[in-house]
């Protein structure tokens, strides 16, 4: 669920999905960095904790400060995911001891081994993490399924692939009852004419 917007609104929403729900599922909050510290702290003293699975970046990704001082008093998990984007972060959140949980994507670091050794630091440093990208394309959710088989226990956040209309690979992703399915020999393979109906220009490089 998306916060972050007004306090009071925010938490009426999230009241009326956990009556909904009935604590038959996990609600993630993403405050996208829409809070200030003190509005932060009011969501968390009107929030019910039931069925909360974590509480996502209320404030700015560069205040840590206040990123510190809502992780001292509040009655859910926390996540950092915008303050994320090396391993010296993690390391940190780590010993500020700021949070529970610790976002991480491939296009933050660069290639699958950087992602992967993010994964295993934060997983080192007592935390847990959480992967995935919801504006990434198939290749990119394919690469972060890879490591998600490797490192991660909860749900996936790699579903970027499923909002455009149509696929770019001959072999497009599949998914079924709400999963990647990851074939032991699948290997994306680019739909070059459809690139080429949609490209605007091309440069060539030797």
């Amino acid at each position: 669920m998306k916060v972050g917007f007004d306090v009071d609104k925010d938490s009426l929403k999230v009241k009326n999905v956990q009556k909904v729900l009935k604590n038959r599922a996990k609600i993630r909050l993403d405050g996208n960095q829409g809070y200030s510290r003190s509005e932060a702290i009011r969501f968390i003293e009107l929030l019910d904790p039931v069925g909360i699975e974590l509480f996502e970046q209320p404030c700015h990704a560069d205040d840590w400060d206040s990123a510190l001082a809502i992780s001292k008093i509040a009655n859910v998990p926390m996540m950092l995911d915008e303050s994320i984007y090396g391993l010296e972060d993690i390391q940190r959140a780590a010993d500020l001891k700021i949070a529970s949980f610790i976002k991480v994507k491939l296009m933050k670091f660069g290639s699958y081994q950087n992602l992967n050794n993010a994964l295993s630091l934060i997983s080192n440093l007592g935390m847990k993490p959480v992967l995935g990208n919801g504006v990434a394309g198939e290749i990119g959710c394919w690469m972060e399924a890879l490591a998600a088989k490797l490192h991660i226990t909860n749900a996936g956040e790699m579903n970027g692939f499923l909002k455009p209309v149509s696929s770019v690979l001959q072999n497009p992703l599949q998914y079924k009852d709400g999963c990647i399915v990851l074939e032991p020999s699948y290997m994306p393979n680019l739909d070059l004419n459809l690139i080429n109906h949609y490209q605007i220009s091309t440069k060539q490089y030797y």
